[in-house]
């Protein structure tokens, strides 16, 4: 599995919706998550794909591109 599809998972899990309904450009919040919820999906992206995510970058991950981009950095 890529890190796109990954991540992709991983908040549709948060989000308790289909794969299929989370787009790049979706928005986290438009997919019904808080700031509690982005602490669980960077946890689990964390766990899932095994890299750090900063606390620093956390605030940065608006939509799930964001995200995407961010593990990518993080692992390559």
């Amino acid at each position: 599995m890529n890190v796109e599809q990954s991540v992709i998972n991983v908040i549709a899990k948060e989000a308790r919706k289909d794969p299929s309904q989370v787009e790049l450009h979706s928005k986290i919040r438009d997919l019904g998550l808080d700031s509690l919820s982005t602490v669980t999906i960077i946890i689990a992206l964390e766990t899932e794909l095994g890299i750090k995510i900063p606390d620093d970058n956390a605030g940065d991950i608006h939509t799930v591109q964001d995200a995407i981009e961010l593990c990518n950095r993080l692992l390559f």
